[in-house]
This record gives structure tokens, C-alpha cells and sequence, in this order.
């Protein structure tokens, strides 16, 4: 169902010294929450490796996925 959703980055949070990074997502339609989450987790590894290419100090985070209910 996630093939047929917008998936948007509403926030990400590092940790205090970078090494995680907690970003925060919203799916619509909401149905397509779970395989939108199950998608991300599942490219994680290569969504870090290119923010590591982006970074100054080259630390490959490790980025968790999670549903934004602040809206």
C-alpha cells in the first residue's frame, strides 16, 4: 500500500552525539503507514551511507524510522 502514499519527513531528531538520528514521518492515506515504515527500515542502511557522504565528520548514523502523531 506504501507504493500508492505520500511519505513526508516532518522532523528528525539527532541524538547528543550524532550517531542516531530518529526521523519522524507522515503517511497519507494513513493505511500505508506500516509498509511505509517496513520500506524505509528496509533502505536504511543505504539512506545512512548517503547522508554520510553529505556529513563533515563522515560517523554513518543509525536512522529510526517512526510515525509522526504530532498532527
Amino acid at each position: 500500500a506504501y507504493k500508492n502514499s505520500l511519505i513526508t519527513i516532518t522532523k528528525c531528531e539527532l541524538s547528543q552525539y550524532g550517531g542516531r538520528i530518529s526521523v519522524y514521518v507522515s503517511v497519507y492515506p494513513e493505511h500505508g503507514l506500516k509498509g511505509a515504515l517496513s520500506m524505509l527500515t528496509r533502505h536504511g542502511a543505504e539512506i545512512a551511507e548517503f547522508l554520510q557522504q553529505k556529513q563533515r565528520n563522515r560517523r554513518k548514523p543509525f536512522l529510526i524510522f517512526e510515525p509522526d502523531v504530532s498532527a
